[in-house]
């Protein structure tokens, strides 16, 4: 702008007013001047990179990857006149260290970050040093070997964020313009940037393909795509042909349904109908479509086949085809049907013997019942399967010590092979079982649980009692009878003799006395001699046809004496006749020593209850009961309210010549009397008692018929229940039970 036109623009006051006026104008002139200039310095910059930005674009064409890199540090060298220039990426698996991409005039090297200006570049700012770059950083040691003095480095970020790499220059002259140095840089690094990150995304892709590619061939499989529009193969590997004898071309649906013999789906699709599942894969709600299938190849081989898919969408998400892989699985298959066979036979053949069978895991619960022991323990195979083996099927008594003999053996991994233990059933009932047991372990040896097999061997162990039992009562009977017999003979002589001495003096003499207790010492003799030969069963019995009701109401006077008045006497007699073919002195010797029992049971009074009834024992309820075979039969119930016996007394009760009573007071043969009197008739005689809680005896002896019109069975006198009358003559009496 010329001095005139300043003038006519600035108004003059005066002479000195408008000097300082004009040099303020031109001082004004002189910064919009330099401002322009560095705007057309930083437009001639813009221009610049991008014209070299361009023609690294125009230059590389559709080149990528380590070709686009190569040409983007050769283009920014030429536009930036620079002697080196490099790519360089952060190593994922140490980031304080570099690896060029791509170098511009030199090779390519890696190297640390610790004491080099990329140390300060990576993850920060555009970092420029115009000159002395080899003096500031003395340990880079390939800035030395290059003769660098000057350094301008941009960072590298991926997108989302993180640090991944640097772009650098390096001059062997100082650099001056760095105003277009850093625009060209800042431009060039978000393309490198780019660049960088779709390399390791490749190398991702490529190290994920490869190791698909190898557990593919590990698994020997044919991978597959499929398009479910056209229902026609993409890709079909080749060894589809060494697996079914059939190409590409060939599989087509039609084929696949003729070969087809089985189709199993697995997981949530084995619930569903074949078009169920297929419309559920289609429709994207089934992630993974997972079947075996049973086929017959070209050369007529039976072949399974996995298959296991994947959908594959479209842009607009829907399923347009699936990625799978079919695997041979004909040995697994075949090898799984053969155990499933074994196993299917090994249940059958525990489920038909007539052996307990169970499996119990570590934890000792219940993995395996068979039939048997469901029969035996009267518990479901629900209940069974699943529950604490020792909670639920091992008596409380001996539960605690099971499970630790049970710990130590899966801790110590040896098990004793044979054990004889009890098992409670449902019911409360004990049975003996005598135990075969193995361990039960996994392909790694690791013990896994404990298989046991198991006999019943109650009944046996109860036979075994009684026999041993009936031997030594056998024994014991023929010393007791063989004494009885000469006793008896002794007795016969010392109360014959005693009547004759009797007859020789008065009886109110004091001789006389004494040979009246010799004589009555000789009568209880004689009743012990009567018990021992009744015990030995060498008695002379005369069995003969009975109404059990009719000899109880005939003895049912005589018991109310012999109990006492403290004790009261309830009969309770079937309203039927209950016959049986017994001797009458032997059925009232047993009512006897019974009662006798049940008063000696009750020294502070109580209550005696007899009753008879008519009862038929199957096979099983004979067992328990002991030797005596199943069918009719009549029983003798007694029942008190005494002091009871212990589970010791009860068991040794029926032994000769045992008694929990006083010595004098007792010879312990009155229950072993009855006993051998049940048995010689073909009966039996049990016990069920509770300390303070009383005692049952039960007598069962063979039922009889009862042969109608039979006057021998008539009564025609029964003593009155209530003990108040006796005879026929009671009101409303019926005279006959028949």
């Amino acid at each position: 702008m010329a001095a005139n036109e300043l003038s006519s623009i600035v108004p003059i006051e005066g002479e000195g007013t408008a000097k300082s006026c004009a040099q303020d104008t031109l001082a004004e002139l002189v910064e919009l001047r330099a401002e322009n200039a560095r705007l057309h310095a930083a437009e001639t910059a813009y221009a610049q990179a991008a014209e070299a930005l361009g023609s690294v674009f125009e230059g590389t064409g559709a080149a990528t990857g380590r070709t686009f890199l190569d040409l983007l540090v050769r283009k920014l060298a030429e536009a930036l006149k620079v002697r080196y220039a490099f790519v360089g990426e952060v190593l994922q698996d140490n980031p304080r260290r570099v690896r060029t991409l791509a170098v511009w005039s030199a090779q390519n090297f890696e190297y640390d970050l610790d004491g080099v200006p990329s140390q300060h570049v990576i993850g920060g700012e555009l970092l420029y040093y115009p000159s002395t770059v080899a003096e500031r950083f003395p340990g880079d040691t390939q800035i030395a070997e290059l003769g660098v003095q000057s350094y301008m480095g941009a960072p590298l970020f991926g997108a989302s964020g993180e640090a991944i790499g640097i772009v650098a220059i390096m001059h062997d002259e100082p650099l001056t313009d760095s105003v277009v140095a850093s625009r060209i840089m800042t431009l060039f690094a978000l393309r490198a940037g780019a660049e960088v990150e779709r390399l390791r995304a490749d190398a991702e892709l490529a190290a994920r393909e490869e190791m698909y590619r190898k557990a593919i061939a590990s698994a020997d499989g044919v991978v597959y795509q499929l398009d479910l529009r056209t229902h026609k193969y993409v890709h079909l590997d080749d060894r589809i042909v060494d697996l079914l004898g059939y190409s590409q071309q060939e599989l087509t649906p039609d084929l696949w349904s003729r070969i087809g013999i089985q189709n199993n789906r697995r997981g949530e699709l084995a619930k569903l109908s074949s078009q169920e599942a297929i419309e559920r894969f289609r429709e994207g709600e089934v992630p993974v479509w997972s079947a075996d299938y049973q086929c017959v190849a070209r050369d007529g081989r039976t072949v399974w086949v996995s298959d296991s898919s994947i959908p594959i969408r479209d842009g607009q998400g829907n399923v347009v085809g699936c990625l799978g892989i079919l695997q041979d699985i004909t040995d697994r298959k075949l090898t799984e049907m053969d155990l499933q066979e074994s196993v299917r036979r090994f249940q059958d053949l525990l489920a038909t013997i007539q052996l307990v069978a169970v499996l119990v895991d570590t934890n000792a619960r219940v993995t395996f019942a068979n039939q048997y022991l469901v029969d035996l323990s009267g518990r479901s195979r629900r209940e069974l399967i699943g529950s604490d083996w020792y909670s639920l099927c091992v008596p409380p008594d001996d539960a605690e010590q099971g499970r630790i003999r049970f710990a130590a053996t899966i801790e110590t991994g040896t098990v004793s092979p044979h054990m004889d233990r009890n098992i409670v059933t449902k019911s409360g009932e004990q049975r003996l079982i005598s135990w075969s047991n193995t361990l039960l372990r996994d392909h790694d040896n690791a013990v896994i649980g404990i298989a046991s097999i198991g006999v019943d061997i109650t009944d046996r162990k109860r036979l075994e009692e009684e026999l041993f039992h009936a031997q030594k009562m056998e024994s014991i009977g023929r010393l007791a009878g063989g004494v009885a017999h000469d006793f008896n003979n002794i007795l016969t002589a010392v109360l014959g003799y005693t009547d004759l001495a009797r007859a020789r003096v008065p009886a109110d003499s004091v001789v006389g006395g004494h040979l009246r207790s010799v004589r009555e010492a000789g009568e209880r003799a004689a009743e012990l001699t009567s018990q021992l030969l009744g015990f030995a069963r060498k008695q002379v019995i005369s069995p003969k046809l009975l109404d059990i009701n009719v000899e109880v109401a005939h003895t049912e006077k005589m018991l109310r004496r012999l109990i006492g008045d403290q004790i009261e006497l309830r009969v309770e007699l079937a309203k039927c006749p209950l016959c049986v073919n017994a001797d009458p002195g032997q059925l009232q010797q047993v009512l006897v020593n019974l009662a006798v029992n049940a008063r000696d049971a009750m020294p502070e009074g109580g209550t005696l209850t007899i009753a008879t009834s008519d009862s038929t024992l199957s096979s099983a309820a004979a067992r328990r009961i002991g030797s005596i075979r199943p069918g009719r039969y009549v029983t003798l119930v007694l029942t008190d309210t005494g002091m009871g016996m212990s589970d010791e007394v009860r068991r040794n009760i029926f032994e000769p010549f045992y008694t929990t009573k006083e010595v004098g007071k007792g010879t312990g043969l009155g229950l072993a009397t009855c006993h051998g009197i049940a048995e010689q008739n073909g009966g039996r005689i049990t016990v069920k008692s509770v300390p303070n809680r009383g005692s049952t005896f039960t007598v069962y002896l063979p039922f009889a018929a009862c042969p109608i019109g039979d006057e021998s069975l008539a009564i025609t006198e029964l003593a009155d229940p209530r003990g108040q009358r006796e005879g026929a003559e009671q009101p409303g009496f019926n005279a006959s039970l028949h």
